[in-house]
This record gives C-alpha cells, structure tokens and sequence, in this order.
C-alpha cells in the first residue's frame, strides 16, 4: 500500500563516481525540502485554510521538479519555511486565476 504523500519523507541523494565506485549520499544531512513543503501546507492552520485539491497538485509538480533536477530544486527551494511555501501556493493560486 502506498504512503499518502504527506507521510513520505524526501532526501535529495548526492552521487559522486570515481575510477573505484560510485558513492550515494544524502546531499545535505539537514535539508529535507520537500518534506517541509509538505508539512507546511497539509499540517499548518495556514496551509489547511488552503484549496486542498490545488495543494495536492502543486506538491507533486514539486515533487517531479525535485526528481529531474534535485540540484536546482535545492537552489530554488533550500531555504523555504513555512511561511514561504504558503506564500508560493497563495500566489500561484491568485495568478492561475487571472489567466
């Protein structure tokens, strides 16, 4: 059975090869970014007053974007608290529906 996406915990993975081996590590032991976001928006007073149906589907678009590139998306997204997720979600939400 599938973990619902609040459940799961994220870790960028850093891969460094050599001649030798190739060795996986977490790329940053205190940065766990898309699990703040998560948490954030599906466990805050802030983020519960959120469309949940909208805030669903901005955390799997996260979660494809960490997924291609984890560099950037550490970049991007490294230094997000709570407070700036729900302002990313309160202003995508406001600009989707202006288009």
């Amino acid at each position: 059975m599938k973990k619902p996406l609040d459940e799961k915990q994220f870790f960028i993975i850093k891969k460094e090869k050599y001649s030798w081996a190739t060795n996986y590590s977490i790329h940053d032991r205190t940065m766990y970014t898309l699990t703040n976001a998560v948490n954030a928006l599906t466990k805050t007073i802030g983020g519960k007053k959120l469309n949940n149906k909208y805030v669903k589907g901005y955390l799997k678009s996260i979660e494809r974007i960490a997924r291609k590139n984890p560099g950037g998306f550490v970049k991007d997204y490294g230094e997000f608290d709570v407070s700036d997720w729900i302002e990313d979600v309160r202003y995508n939400l406001q600009n989707e529906y202006k288009k």
